[in-house]
């Protein structure tokens, strides 16, 4: 039910932007799945595969013979014809040309005519050269009777050829047998043509590879342009778009870092500075520690929240805020009084003055109970911390907790103040040098248990934002 939640709650813009950008791919990839069970199975010839098979013989004076299958790869139950031409020269006498085939593992056409155990054909023999009185083949149609191995066709031609009667003498010139018939006489002449080897039956997996590579070739240029052009174009379209949302969202985020963040920055800052000289400056700790709050929370009333470019830095202050928080809400011992704490913390701005309180301001009024009580419980931190330090020195469950504040402190000043100049990058000469996550180094991470074993969890989510935040955003 929960994965179910999940799935419903996705960001739909955020589908959209991934469509838009991997789109293509899919489309591609999907198009590719599909080409391969035509690569494979769809049975027409490919012409990388199947081949004709030609025969050419000229078995006589003035006389050419030409027998052609379609091709040398045949399917079982499929069809093959043999197309078969004769052409002769000029003066040449061709009569009565027949041509039978012998293929036993072939089935023949019933309409063919048997001549003795053979199937004949009649052949027309051409002039050469006589392109306006082209004649049409004649054929042969076959059909496999095996669906495997190969095997060849044998075609036997036999004519009637007409040559002089009587021999020719030296420097006579041959009579035409066309025109002079009487000055010839007729032979009989005959010759065999063998058309193969023939595969019967299809390799499919070499005429899917053939067929593969050929496609691969045919697309591989138009795939390199494609992802090429949207690649330039997604990246193209990513900056115009980030520069869009800098455009439209930099007037909002420059008030909120004038407003909100820089003072955020500053007493998250003092507060991590002023802390570790306790119990000299416990007043100063009170009055940034309660300023931090007060400002965090014009801000969530009026603007609902930070306003962060990398979600990461949302989520650390988040959970810094969260976190100690409770912890205040805690030691002053209600939400209440932490209330009260901080609108008179708002009260010691002088009327008319539209900024946020000062250390140096007045304070004219009585402060809260919970006042003193929050600089008596960061006095107590101090306190545990330094009996912890001596030698031989009992267990405090108070002891670190002082320096956990100071260390989420540390990272939301740093997160904050990087993304309050984060929207004016584009400003510097050189962004990355002008605008860098800096934070106090010499503030260690607390230990393990410091805020407690129920907090102990939230403190390693922390850390892990942290890194994930800083990741090349640091000097």
């Amino acid at each position: 039910m929960k994965f179910l939640m999940t799935l419903n709650g996705l960001n739909k813009t955020g589908i959209k932007r991934h469509w838009r950008r991997y789109g293509l791919y899919y489309l591609l990839l999907l198009v590719l799945l599909l080409s391969l069970p035509v690569l494979l199975f769809f049975p027409s010839r490919d012409r990388t595969v199947a081949r004709s098979v030609l025969a050419v013989a000229k078995p006589a004076p003035g006389l050419t013979l030409m027998a052609t299958l379609a091709s040398n790869e045949l399917d079982e139950g499929s069809e093959a014809r043999i197309s078969i031409e004769a052409a002769r020269e000029p003066g040449t006498r061709i009569e009565q040309m027949a041509v039978c085939e012998e293929a036993p593992d072939f089935r023949l056409d019933p309409k063919i005519a048997v001549i003795g155990n053979s199937p004949c054909v009649a052949v027309e023999v051409r002039d050469k050269g006589d392109v306006a009185n082209a004649l049409k083949p004649a054929e042969i149609d076959l059909i496999p009777l095996k669906s495997s191995g190969s095997g060849k066709i044998l075609l036997t031609a036999s004519w009637r050829r007409y040559v002089p009667a009587s021999p020719i003498g030296t420097g006579k010139t041959a009579p035409d047998c066309v025109k002079t018939p009487m000055a010839c006489r007729p032979i009989n002449e005959k010759v065999a043509l063998t058309l193969g080897p023939v595969h019967l039956g299809i390799d499919r997996q070499a005429r899917f590879a053939s067929r593969f590579s050929s496609f691969l070739k045919d697309l591989t240029l138009p795939i390199i342009l494609i992802f090429l052009a949207n690649w330039v174009t997604g990246r193209s379209s990513a900056q115009e778009e980030e520069k869009q949302i800098a455009h439209i969202l930099l007037p909002k985020v420059m008030r909120l870092s004038g407003r909100y963040y820089l003072p955020l920055t500053q007493n998250a800052q003092k507060f991590a500075q002023t802390a570790a000289d306790m119990p000299a400056k416990a007043e100063a700790a009170t009055f940034y520690l309660l300023s931090f709050f007060l400002v965090a929370r014009e801000l969530k009333e009026r603007e609902g929240g930070v306003f962060f470019k990398d979600m990461a830095g949302e989520q650390i202050f988040r959970i810094a805020n969260n976190l100690v928080r409770a912890l205040v809400v805690q030691a002053v011992k209600g939400e209440k009084e932490f209330m009260e704490c901080l609108d008179h913390l708002k009260a010691r701005v002088p009327a008319g003055q539209k900024r946020w309180p000062r250390i140096s301001d007045v304070d004219v009024g009585t402060p809260p109970a919970a006042w003193g009580e929050l600089k008596k419980w960061l006095e107590g931190l101090a306190k545990a911390d330094a009996e912890a330090a001596q030698p031989g020195a009992s267990a405090n469950a108070d002891a670190g907790k002082l320096g956990a504040l100071r260390y989420l402190f540390n990272f939301v000043a740093a997160t904050v103040r990087y993304e309050a100049n984060a929207p004016f990058a584009s400003w510097y000469s050189n962004s990355r040098g002008e605008n860098l996550f800096e934070f106090d180094s010499s503030i260690p991470a607390p230990g393990k248990g410091a805020l407690g074993s129920a907090n102990e969890h939230v403190l390693l989510e922390f850390a892990k934002k942290v890194a994930e935040f800083k990741k090349g955003k640091e000097a």
